[in-house]
């Protein structure tokens, strides 16, 4: 009885996300790859199917067969494509770190990573993506590179 009581004190007595009206958000990755995004860096907000379905044909051209479109209720959910552009080689990734909700806006946080020095990679030219789903939100959404 008393780990539980000790554990629920310390538990309430650090400082959380919550208590500065900050909530992390959840997300699912519908799709993260190395080949087949775009050539320029860009990030996409996807509100509704035809978005979506825009989103999934780019992706798609370099694959056989391609990427089912996932079913997603726009009423409830959005999507956001991240699009690192083209990289000389492999080795590169963009992936959502975090997403943090404020009493104004919504942060998502994301990181580009790039090979270490010297390590082997494919020798070919890639364009990294990642396509993430989200409950939908009215909030101004704000992209936050994190190192």
């Amino acid at each position: 009885m008393r780990f539980i009581i000790l554990s629920a004190f310390i538990l309430f007595s650090c400082g959380s996300a919550n208590e500065q009206g900050n909530d992390n958000i959840p997300f699912d990755i519908l799709l993260q790859r190395s080949i087949g995004g775009k050539t320029t860096q860009d990030i996409v907000i996807i509100n509704d199917n035809n978005a979506l379905r825009d989103v999934y044909a780019l992706v798609n051209r370099y694959q056989s067969p391609g990427f089912d479109l996932p079913e997603i209720d726009f009423s409830k959910y959005m999507a956001i494509a991240f699009f690192m552009g083209e990289k000389s080689t492999g080795g590169y990734q963009i992936i959502v770190d975090s997403i943090v909700g404020t009493k104004d806006q919504v942060v998502v946080y994301y990181k580009e990573i790039g090979p270490k020095l010297g390590e082997m990679v494919t020798m070919a030219f890639t364009q990294p993506y990642s396509i993430i789903k989200m409950a939908r939100t009215s909030k101004e959404i704000t992209f936050m590179p994190k190192d």
